[in-house]
């Protein structure tokens, strides 16, 4: 029976232009029981801010929410609603880089400043104003 649901599972997975483990991560999460914690039920409504829509409406007095969109070994990307992430680069962490990296994850809401933007490379950098979690993330 296992060699039967393996090559059926190989099968349909090649027919959908996908790998195996990708398609066994749909069925499972088909499958889930009624009432399942659904992980996209944590993202709230965006952090947009009126008056804050493109680059060119951030400046250096600033201080706005972002949601955290990714932990890397060199800082925070966080989305503040511009169409384009910005790093807070752990310099800029108000000296909480060891603490923060593991408490930290994605969709956290943190409150940053504006500190500067390289218009050649289309890239934003923030310095943290403030974070309030307490639990740490699964790494």
């Amino acid at each position: 029976m296992f060699y039967t649901v393996k090559s059926t599972m190989s099968s349909l997975a090649s027919q959908l232009g996908i790998g195996e483990p990708t398609l066994q991560l749909i069925i499972d999460g088909l499958t889930q029981p009624f009432g399942f914690r659904d992980i996209r039920e944590e993202s709230s409504k965006p952090l947009y801010r009126r008056g804050l829509e493109h680059i060119e409406d951030l400046h250096h007095c600033h201080s706005i929410q972002g949601r955290v969109t990714n932990v890397t070994d060199f800082g925070v990307f966080v989305d503040v609603g511009v169409g384009q992430d910005g790093l807070i680069h752990m310099s800029e962490m108000q000296g909480r880089w060891e603490e923060l990296k593991y408490l930290l994850g994605p969709n956290d809401v943190i409150k940053v400043r504006f500190k500067n933007m390289d218009v050649k490379k289309s890239r934003l950098s923030f310095r943290l104003v403030d974070a309030q979690v307490t639990k740490p993330k699964l790494i």
